[in-house]
């Protein structure tokens, strides 16, 4: 029984770098990163795992050598042992973390300094076009819509809006709509050449759109957004 218990923990201890680092990674790059196949996803888990205790293989014996006879033998060790174990779970959530925010960085960019993450998320950074445009947090500008019965739908992406993300079914919501022609898409504007926002929100699904027009603007604001105009 104790030696179960010990290959357990042995198992656990062994794939727990690899997990830590691929779930702090998805946190930031997106959770489509580490959402894999069963079978694929222990293999990146086993990869990565091994290359942290690659790296922490001086560390961990010194502390085998030192601590392991004691615990075996289920004698009293110092609390420094919890302190020192610490870097497991530091490094790989760490660099998990930095390696997720260079992902976006790679992805939006496309800098060369950035390639390696390449290594992590694959050549394609994003799953899908929706999640390469609305991935960024920072992203506004103005949408104009075609529902699939024909009926035009135009407004302001900007905070308070939101897209949901690969793996979740795709649907958005636009924080301010504008008042648009219905028929032909056009923004309908006022004396001052500004769309006229309708101070409403909607929510609607992607399954329910034939195409979607978006143009940004450098604002974070849609009153500041209404006088760079859809032309």
């Amino acid at each position: 029984m104790e030696a179960t218990i010990t290959w357990l923990f042995v198992l656990w201890f062994s794939l727990l770098p690899g997990t830590l680092f691929m779930w702090s990674y998805g946190m930031i790059a997106g959770r489509w990163t580490t959402r894999k196949e069963g079978g694929r996803y222990l293999l990146m888990s086993i990869g990565y795992s091994a290359i942290f205790h690659f790296l922490f293989a001086p560390f961990t014996y010194s502390l085998w050598s030192t601590y392991w006879d004691k615990i075996s033998q289920g004698e009293r060790v110092s609390l420094w042992l919890w302190a020192a174990l610490m870097p497991y779970l530091i490094l790989p959530v760490g660099v998990g973390l930095l390696s997720g925010k260079a992902t976006l960085i790679a992805g939006r960019n496309s800098n060369r300094w950035y390639s390696w993450t390449r290594f992590l998320a694959g050549r394609t950074q994003n799953p899908q076009a929706w999640d390469f445009l609305f991935g960024r947090d920072t992203l506004t500008g103005w949408v104009r819509l075609r529902t699939k019965e024909g009926i035009f739908i135009g407004g302001y992406y900007g905070p308070g809006s939101y897209v949901a993300g690969y793996p979740e079914q795709q649907d958005i919501y636009l924080s301010n709509l504008a008042e648009v022609r219905s028929d032909t898409g056009d923004f309908v504007v006022d004396h001052d050449n500004k769309a006229k926002l309708l101070n409403s929100g909607l929510l609607i699904r992607w399954d329910e759109v034939a195409y979607l027009e978006f143009k940004e603007v450098k604002t974070g604001s849609s009153e500041r957004g209404r006088e760079e105009n859809l032309k």
